[in-house]
C-alpha cells in the first residue's frame, strides 16, 4: 500500500477539486467526494483510470491499487510510474494552478485522496511543517521551485483505513461520518511523519545516491548493469540501493532498466523504424525473442507488429 502527500504552495484554492481533463473522463473514472470540513475535502477513486490535479495545500493520496505517472515523466512513450503498491509515499509541489500532477496508468485504480487548503492548515498549525519541507527533508524524493515531493511507507493501520473507506462509500449518512472519522486520521498521521519522519526513511545523501543511479542507468540502458556494480559507482551498499529504488521510485533497479530500454526500444522503432533485432541488440538484449516477450508485455503489441504499423 502507498501513501503519497503532495504540498502545494502559491496557488489559489478557489477552484473546486476536480476539472478540466478530470470532468471530461467522470464517466470513465468515477469519483465520490466529502467536504469534511470548510478547506478539507476526501475523495474516493475506484476505477480504471483517473487524473490528479495540483491545488494550492496539502494533498494525500492513499494508494490501494494501480499505479500513477507523474506529469514530468508524461513525455515518455508510456510513462514513468513513481507510485505502486509496493509500501512507499511520494510527495509533490506545482506553482502552476490546477496542473495535472499524476495520471493512471491503465489499471484498475482504487485510493483514497484528501486535500487542506492552507488557510485548513493554518488552523491546525501545520503551516511550520510545510515550511519546513525541503531538499534535505528525510521524507523528499524531489525539490524544486514550487514543487516539494516526499514519500513514506504507508502504515498497516491507515492501509486498513482507507481500505475502508472505499468499501463504505460516502451513500449513507452513516458511512460519511466514518468517512470524515477517517480522513482525519489519515490527515493526522501524514502531518506527523512530515513533523517527525519515520526512522525507516534514508538520509538526503543517500536519497541524491539512489538518483545518481537512476542517471547512469538512463544514460547507458545497453551497458551490462549489474546490481554490485551499481552500488559500487555509486557509493552505496547493495542493499540500500535495492531499498532506495523501492522507496524513491516504486520499483525494483532491475524493473527501472527495464522501462527505460523498453523505452528507447519503441523510440527506435517508430522514429528510425529500426529493425527488431537491432533495437533489441541497441538496448542490451542479444536475446531478440525476449525482448519481444518484455516489450509486448509493457505495450500489449509485438515490436513486429509496432515496426509493421502504418505511421
Amino acid at each position: 500500500m502507498q501513501v503519497a502527500i503532495e504540498c502545494l504552495a502559491g496557488q489559489s484554492s478557489r477552484s473546486p477539486p476536480w476539472q478540466g481533463q478530470l470532468a471530461a473522463r467522470a464517466e470513465a473514472a468515477p469519483m465520490r467526494r466529502l467536504d469534511v470540513h470548510p478547506g478539507f475535502s476526501l475523495t474516493l477513486h475506484d476505477a480504471s483510470e483517473g487524473i490528479m490535479t495540483g491545488r494550492a495545500g496539502l494533498g494525500i493520496v492513499v494508494l490501494l491499487a494501480g499505479s500513477l505517472r507523474n506529469e514530468r515523466c508524461s513525455g515518455c512513450d508510456a510513462g514513468c510510474p513513481i507510485a505502486r503498491t509496493h509500501g512507499q509515499v511520494t510527495l509533490l509541489r506545482w506553482q502552476q494552478h490546477d496542473r495535472t500532477l499524476w495520471e493512471t496508468v491503465g489499471q484498475p485504480f482504487r485510493a483514497v485522496e484528501l486535500h487542506a487548503t492552507p488557510d485548513c492548515l493554518a488552523g491546525l498549525d501545520a503551516l511550520a511543517s510545510m515550511r519546513g519541507a525541503d531538499r534535505d527533508h528525510r521524507l523528499c524524493r524531489e525539490c524544486q521551485p514550487g514543487l516539494w515531493v516526499g514519500a513514506f511507507h504507508t502504515p498497516e493501520s491507515l492501509a486498513r483505513t482507507a481500505g475502508g473507506l472505499l468499501a463504505a462509500g460516502l451513500s449513507s449518512g452513516a458511512a460519511r461520518l466514518q468517512a470524515a472519522r477517517g480522513a482525519v486520521e489519515i490527515l493526522e498521521a501524514s502531518l506527523e511523519a512530515i513533523r517527525r519522519p519515520p526512522d525507516c526513511c534514508c538520509s538526503a545523501r543517500d536519497r541524491r545516491r539512489v538518483e545518481e543511479a537512476r542517471d547512469l542507468l538512463e544514460a547507458a540502458p545497453a551497458e551490462p548493469w549489474c546490481i554490485r556494480d551499481l552500488a559500487r559507482r555509486v557509493g552505496l551498499n547493495e542493499r540500500k540501493l535495492k531499498s532506495g529504488f523501492r522507496t524513491q521510485f516504486g520499483t525494483t533497479v532491475i524493473e527501472h532498466l527495464t522501462v527505460i530500454r523498453l523505452r528507447v526500444a519503441h523510440r527506435a522503432l517508430v522514429e528510425r523504424n529500426t529493425p527488431v533485432a537491432q533495437a533489441a541488440l541497441n538496448v542490451g538484449y542479444a536475446n531478440a525473442s525476449h525482448f519481444a516477450l518484455l516489450f509486448k508485455a509493457r505495450y500489449g503489441i509485438a515490436p513486429s507488429t509496432l515496426l509493421r504499423a502504418p505511421t
